[in-house]
């Protein structure tokens, strides 16, 4: 018994020659997995001695077929099939979803980005306001879990997609946010808070006349009459009623006057 070939977009399958037409539909099926409506709906064609191209639709023409004892059979899809069409219907449902998964994954990241942008601000408003933000952060809890509820979806959904397109998926938990607020200080700390930052206020170019300390840090005294004359606080503690003229107290650098003019009973 003879050998046939049967090719099939690209792949080639050898079988015993069949005798009618009908058996080469069974064995077209068996082998290519198709059931026998897609089988029917193929183009079947061999080439002959003169490279013509002719078609297999009836008994008859696979006879003549026979005769010539040709050793190769070409399938193809007909535009009209249900195989075509599925083929189609499949490719668009393919890049349709590769569209939906890119819109997801911008819309992942602007979510992102936005949630990113209000807590950046709202950390800035804690940061200035300093202790006992809580309505601040009760905000931002609340922005961040609102946010997770779309991303926790959307994820989802894009790792669905990511399935159906046979892509690796890349799923990951979204978390809730637990930021706490700073405690309120009491008042012995606020008290303590206070004096720690007017130890480290820092007089620029002003150097003590009793120490030489360089800059003077804290409280600066600046003499009422002497020109260029200032204490710490350390000397004007231990000097301050020696020096004989009344000394100016200045806690910030800030509110030190340009110019004062005292005059002495």
């Amino acid at each position: 018994m003879s050998k046939l070939i049967l090719s099939f977009f690209e792949e080639e399958v050898y079988i015993n020659t069949p005798s009618s037409l009908s058996d080469l539909f069974n064995k077209i099926s068996s082998s290519f997995l198709l059931s026998s409506e897609d089988t029917k709906e193929l183009i079947i064609t061999y080439n002959d001695i003169n490279s013509k191209t002719v078609n297999i639709e009836n008994e008859n023409d696979y006879k003549i077929f026979l005769e010539k004892k040709i050793s190769k059979i070409n399938l193809d899809i007909s535009q009209n099939s249900r195989i075509y069409k599925k083929e189609l219907e499949e490719q668009e449902e393919i890049e349709m979803n590769k569209k939906k998964l890119d819109k997801l994954i911008k819309l992942e990241s602007e979510i992102e980005k936005s949630e990113k942008d209000k807590i950046k601000e709202m950390n800035g408003l804690i940061n200035k306001f300093g202790y006992g933000a809580n309505a601040l952060i009760k905000n931002i809890h609340s922005i961040h879990n609102g946010k997770n509820i779309q991303k926790q979806k959307i994820r989802k959904e894009i790792c669905m997609l990511q399935k159906k397109l046979g892509l690796p998926e890349k799923y990951e938990e979204v978390h809730p946010m637990n930021l706490r607020a700073k405690p309120k200080l009491k008042k012995e700390e606020k008290i303590i808070k206070k004096k720690e930052e007017k130890k480290n206020v820092i007089h620029a170019n002003y150097i003590c006349d009793g120490c030489d300390a360089d800059p003077i840090v804290g409280i600066r005294y600046k003499c009422a009459i002497c020109p260029d004359f200032d204490y710490c606080e350390k000397c004007e503690k231990t000097m301050g009623l020696s020096h004989g003229h009344p000394l100016l107290k200045i806690r910030n650098p800030k509110d030190a006057p340009l110019y004062f003019k005292c005059e002495l009973k």
